[in-house]
């Protein structure tokens, strides 16, 4: 599996959105595509958004304490880390690239 998971990642093949899902009891990571995703409230649950490409373009995140319009997220800065939620759903919608979108509480 864990073959299969890379190879997705590192290809530019286009698949479904999300790609892949790895979920815990207090963790859940999606590789997304570009696309529009709503992300409902967890209670005690914040949610980071993290470039797996090299660049995302476009990024747009609304419904959260530290919102972005028309944003460009890298690998190499963690921007996206860690976000509240302001509302009950945090909507996510980006251009291109792959991100990894995780649901983390401590």
């Amino acid at each position: 599996m864990y073959e299969r998971v890379r190879r997705l990642l590192d290809s530019d093949e286009d698949v479904s959105n999300p790609i892949a899902r790895l979920i815990d009891r207090d963790n859940e990571a999606r590789v997304l595509n570009p696309g529009r995703y709503a992300f409902p409230r967890r209670e005690g649950f914040l949610l980071s958004l993290l470039a797996h490409s090299d660049e995302c373009r476009g990024v747009t995140v609304l419904g959260a304490a530290y919102p972005l319009r028309d944003a460009v997220l890298t690998n190499t800065f963690p921007l996206g880390v860690s976000n509240e939620f302001a509302a009950d759903e945090i909507e996510v919608t980006f251009a291109s690239g792959r991100l990894i979108s995780l649901y983390s509480r401590d």
